[in-house]
């Protein structure tokens, strides 16, 4: 959706064919050709999955991008504090993706949160 509206967005995560993983990658690896054409380029905001950003070998990457990024989010903030950090084993070790981006600000956010009293699951 963010696309529709002119935002170079894009979601990476295990749910993604293998090919579109890479042409994501690729969008995001420094020096790419992408860069180089005015109506392209690669996206500013990306959706990376905690389950991903923690998987083996996916340091590197992070490393490789930390020059290019301004901020790192982490969804579903409202499941952590609602169910605890065992809501996703993954998240109680994003803490150590700080060390490959010790100067980047790093926010926690949600975009399905109940309003205050609302209840729900």
């Amino acid at each position: 959706q963010l696309r529709r509206v002119g935002v170079p967005a894009a979601a990476l995560h295990q749910e993604r064919a293998p090919r579109e993983r890479e042409a994501i990658l690729q969008a995001l690896a420094p020096g790419d050709s992408a860069r180089k054409k005015p109506t392209a380029g690669p996206p500013r905001l990306v959706y990376l999955s905690p389950e991903l950003a923690m998987s083996a070998g996916f340091a590197e990457t992070l490393r490789r991008w930390a020059p290019r990024v301004s901020l790192v989010a982490i969804d579903e903030a409202h499941c952590v504090s609602k169910w605890g950090h065992d809501f996703r084993p993954c998240y109680r070790q994003l803490g150590s993706l700080r060390s490959l981006m010790p100067n980047i600000p790093f926010a926690a956010c949600t975009a399905t949160a109940n309003p205050p009293g609302g209840g729900g699951g």
